[in-house]
């Protein structure tokens, strides 16, 4: 099996470290399992949201970073349908949990909402945005490994294609007057 787990992890730490300068430094975990989806070696942790949170920008904001960097994963104009879609649903399988049902119940215009608030302080330059650049039409258990992979690949392109646009996002505010 796969035990080189460490160098891939130092390459990666390389990556943020050239790309964010000092702020790249970062907690490393190596992970060391049999299998990580798409035949991952490792897997890096950073800020991600849940359902009350889907996008958790704002505890960055809060605490005063001046580089935040949202990454989306889906196109930069999708928005949930604002309609009641599962509801019934939801209340039945949580009945006994009536502040997660409100949490869900509301989560797709609690998204919307964000994806406008993201692309509001995006203009203000006050956050740095990667989103893929055509809509993803994948469901969340999608086992067809080609499909995946096309997903993949669109992810690693459009990343890499924002790198000279995030540097200079996270440099704006340096000076080299000596």
């Amino acid at each position: 099996g796969f035990d080189q787990q460490h160098l891939v992890t130092n390459g990666a730490s390389e990556l943020l470290f050239d790309i964010f300068g000092q702020n790249g430094t970062h907690a490393r975990t190596a992970v060391g399992i049999n299998q990580l989806p798409m035949d991952a070696p490792i897997e890096i942790e950073a800020l991600d949201g849940g359902c009350s949170c889907a996008i958790p920008y704002q505890w960055a904001l809060d605490h005063h970073f001046e580089n935040i960097v949202v990454v989306r994963t889906r196109d930069i104009e999708f928005r949930y349908p604002e309609e009641p879609n599962h509801n019934a649903m939801i209340r039945a399988r949580y009945l006994n949990y009536p502040n997660l049902v409100k949490v869900l119940e509301e989560g797709d215009m609690r998204y919307n909402k964000q994806c406008n608030e993201l692309e509001q302080l995006r203009n203000e330059g006050r956050i740095f945005m990667i989103s893929p650049s055509q809509p993803i039409d994948i469901g969340r258990l999608e086992k067809d490994t080609s499909r995946l992979a096309e997903i993949y690949y669109l992810g690693y392109a459009d990343g890499k294609r924002c790198v000279p646009s995030l540097k200079a996002y996270l440099h704006r505010g340096d000076r080299n007057d000596l």
